[in-house]
């Protein structure tokens, strides 16, 4: 969890991994993993829905091999996110079904995920699923136990994998199930091939799977998709997000922790509680998700963009409206982060919104935003001097671009927020290095 901070004579200081527990903000865990499996969708156009299919049948398969109800909502977790080391590194992956050569990506998935709470158990799963079944070898891996949910994800996967978007999916049942039943043995665990040959007769396994519904509570899944997250909970999983979204390149690994951390130290000038101070880092965490639809080639670009690409730039806020929407529950948070790119005047983007229209956290973390974007070093520029980025930080309000009382506490207060910032870049840094590199990951420069 990130550090909390206060205001001691004027400068900032941490006072540990202080986890707040505040009112219960009403948020389903599975809500979220949606949220998130819909933004991963944004990646690639050959991923949209594939988490959604392999969780629907991994979720049939545990349920006709009689896993328990805690193992299946552990499967559950484990499919929705199955990919997320790839997506989050940008590593290359297709969805093909001979998967040589595809276990790094299933690795940083591993590291990502294992020190969130709720996902621990999962990302176990996620470690080894795209381990064969060998006759028996893939049971273990150098004296480890392979969790046996490991090989269900691996089949729903594969099955996945094998439709085709281009046929009616019912024209296709019985060249999937001989090239399944092919693999007996070799690719994939007996048992499951044989509940796969049972429940593949059905149309109905198909059709759930092609025609996604609108949440994963329908999907078979377990009451653990029920769980309600607490503050430190959704803390916790917005730096999951985070990550997610600045991992995809080195250049991008710490501009949304400084955001956040900016953001939250801002609002903690400005006057806010701390359960306020707390939602803006929240905010900071999530302000550029929708940036996962934005080609990496375009992210670390050097020299200025060309129209088509400053278009697709400037959709990733919208994205990230669109995605939070999806969730529910995140009404504020959700304002605070998809609003950053808009100006008083008008003149943002992507609703054009004005100043009676944008609320207080929303101008926080836009003037956050700038502020770290100005500070940090660019595929296309070194960072601006103190000086520099202050002067343009102070043109912008003064042109109702930014709200001028923030701006202001930018001022007076430059150069402990630079020490913040410092804070977050290192703490950031650390956690790519560690997960790129899969050693356990410590808690806790992109385009405008």
């Amino acid at each position: 969890m990130f550090p909390m901070l206060r205001i001691i004579g004027g400068k900032f200081e941490v006072i540990g991994n202080k986890h707040i527990m505040m009112k219960n903000p009403h948020i389903k865990l599975s809500s979220m993993i949606l949220g998130l499996s819909s933004a991963l969708d944004l990646v690639n156009w050959f991923v949209v829905n594939h988490h959604r299919q392999v969780t629907s049948f991994a979720m049939k398969l545990a349920a006709e091999l009689g896993f328990s109800e805690e193992d299946r909502g552990t499967i559950a977790y484990a499919s929705a996110l199955h990919d997320i080391g790839a997506i989050s590194f940008n590593e290359k992956f297709t969805l093909t079904f001979d998967a040589d050569g595809m276990t790094k990506h299933a690795e940083l998935g591993y590291h990502l995920l294992k020190n969130f709470r709720p996902f621990m158990k999962s990302a176990e799963l996620i470690r080894y699923h795209h381990l064969p079944w060998r006759n028996g070898l893939g049971m273990e891996v150098n004296g480890t136990r392979v969790p046996h949910g490991s090989h269900i994800i691996h089949l729903a996967d594969r099955i996945a994998v094998l439709i085709s978007g281009e046929e009616f999916v019912l024209n296709q049942v019985q060249s999937i199930r001989q090239r399944i039943q092919q693999e007996k043995n070799k690719m994939f665990a007996p048992e499951a091939v044989d509940a796969f040959m049972q429940l593949s007769e059905r149309e109905s396994f198909w059709l759930e799977a092609v025609y996604p519904i609108s949440s994963f509570e329908n999907s078979g899944s377990t009451a653990s998709w029920n769980i309600e997250l607490d503050m430190d909970l959704l803390l916790h999983l917005s730096e999951l997000f985070r990550m997610i979204i600045d991992f995809r390149s080195p250049l991008t690994a710490t501009h949304s922790k400084d955001v956040a951390y900016l953001s939250e130290a801002l609002g903690t000038l400005f006057g806010l509680s701390e359960q306020e101070a707390a939602l803006l880092h929240i905010s900071g965490n999530f302000h550029d998700l929708g940036k996962l639809a934005v080609p990496v080639e375009v992210l670390e670009k050097h020299g200025p963009l060309d129209a088509s690409e400053l278009f697709i730039m400037r959709s990733h806020s919208f994205h990230t409206y669109r995605v939070l929407d999806k969730i529910g529950g995140l009404d504020d948070i959700n304002a605070w982060a998809s609003l950053h790119h808009e100006c008083l005047d008008g003149s943002g983007y992507p609703f054009r919104y004005t100043e009676k229209e944008l609320p207080l956290g929303s101008r926080i973390v836009a003037v956050a935003d700038v502020l770290s974007a100005l500070t940090e070093t660019r595929s296309y520029r070194h960072s601006l001097q103190s000086r520099d980025a202050l002067k343009i930080i102070w043109k912008m309000g003064k042109e109702n671009k930014l709200d001028r009382n923030v701006v202001s506490l930018v001022d007076r207060h430059f150069k402990d927020l630079m020490g913040v910032k410092a804070t977050a870049n290192d703490e950031a840094l650390k956690e790519f290095h560690a997960i790129k590199g899969g050693e356990e990951a410590i808690p806790g420069h992109d385009r405008r």
